[in-house]
C-alpha cells in the first residue's frame, strides 16, 4: 500500500545494512579460522611427502585456504550490501507508490519550469551588449558568467545550449504526464469483477491491479503473468502489477485466454 512505502524503503535499507554486517562478521571469523587451522604447523614447515603427517598437513592447508576464500567472498558480499544500502538511501526517484508522490512530482515540476524560464532568461541576456552586467543582476556569480559568455566548443552559442533546454523540456512533459496520471488515479474508486471465475480487483488507491485465482494457476498461466509484468504477492495472495488501463487489459486477456 502507498501508506507503507516509506516503511518498506526503510526496511529494505535496514535489511541491506544487516546483511552487510553479517557478511563482514563472517569474513573476520573466517580469517581467524584460516589462521588458527595452520597455527599448529611450524613456520616454513614443508609437506613431508610419504610421512604419516602428509595427509593431515595437506588437509589443514586445504581447509585454511577454503576458509580464506570464504572470508574474501564474504567481504565482497559485505561491500555489495553496503553499496545497496547507500544506493537505496540516496535514491531520489519518485515512486508512484509513495504516499507523497503527487506533492513531490508537483514540486519537481515547479522546479523544472523555473529552470526552463531561467535558462531562457539567461540566453536572452547573453545576446545583450551589457550581458555580464545583466547576468550579475540575476544573481549569477562571476565564474559562471564567464562560462556562459565563453562557448566551450566550435558551434556552441553563448548561454545554455539548445539541447539543454530541449532535455529539460522533455523532463517537464514526462513529469506532467506522470502527475496527471496519479491525480486521475487518486480520483478512481476501487473496482472488482469476476471473470470466468477469477477475481480481478482494480485497487486504484494502492496503485495495483490484483488477480485472485480460485486455485494455483498452471505453469502456462504463470508464464503469461510474468511476461506481462505481474508478480506474486504472498502477503495478499494475488498476482499484481501497477495500476493502468494497459494492466487491466492484460489481466483480462490472460484470464480470458486460459479460463474462458
Amino acid at each position: 500500500m502507498k501508506s507503507n512505502y516509506t516503511e518498506k524503503k526503510d526496511a529494505r535499507i535496514n535489511r541491506y545494512i544487516a546483511l552487510a554486517a553479517q557478511n563482514k562478521n563472517y569474513s573476520v571469523t573466517s580469517v581467524s579460522r584460516a589462521v588458527n587451522m595452520i597455527a599448529c604447523l611450524p613456520m616454513g614447515q614443508p609437506i613431508l611427502v610419504g610421512h604419516h603427517s602428509e595427509k593431515k598437513h595437506r588437509a589443514l592447508i586445504d581447509k585454511s585456504n577454503n576458509a580464506m576464500r570464504a572470508s574474501v567472498q564474504a567481504g565482497e558480499k559485505a561491500e555489495y550490501y553496503n553499496d545497496k544500502a547507500t544506493s537505496a538511501a540516496n535514491n531520489n526517484v519518485i515512486s508512484s507508490d509513495d504516499e507523497n508522490a503527487i506533492y513531490l512530482l508537483s514540486e519537481k515540476l515547479e522546479k523544472l519550469i523555473k529552470k526552463q524560464e531561467f535558462m531562457k532568461s539567461v540566453n536572452t541576456a547573453c545576446k545583450k551588449i551589457n550581458a555580464a552586467e545583466i547576468l550579475a543582476k540575476m544573481g549569477i556569480n562571476e565564474q559562471d558568467i564567464k562560462d556562459l559568455l565563453t562557448p566551450k566548443y566550435t558551434g556552441d552559442t553563448k548561454g545554455f545550449q539548445s539541447f539543454e533546454l530541449t532535455n529539460n523540456n522533455a523532463k517537464i512533459k514526462a513529469t506532467k504526464t506522470r502527475l496527471e496520471f496519479l491525480i486521475k488515479l487518486e480520483a478512481i474508486s476501487d473496482s472488482e469483477i469476476i471473470l470466468h471465475g477469477v477475481r480481478l480487483v482494480g485497487a486504484a488507491s494502492e496503485n495495483r491491479i490484483q488477480i485472485f485465482f480460485p486455485a494455483k494457476p498452471t505453469d502456462k498461466v504463470i508464464t503469461d503473468l510474468k511476461l506481462y509484468g505481474f508478480k506474486w504477492a504472498p502477503s495478499v495472495g494475488a498476482w499484481m502489477r501497477n495500476y493502468s488501463n494497459q494492466s487491466i487489459r492484460s489481466a483480462k486477456s490472460i484470464v480470458s485466454k486460459h479460463y474462458a
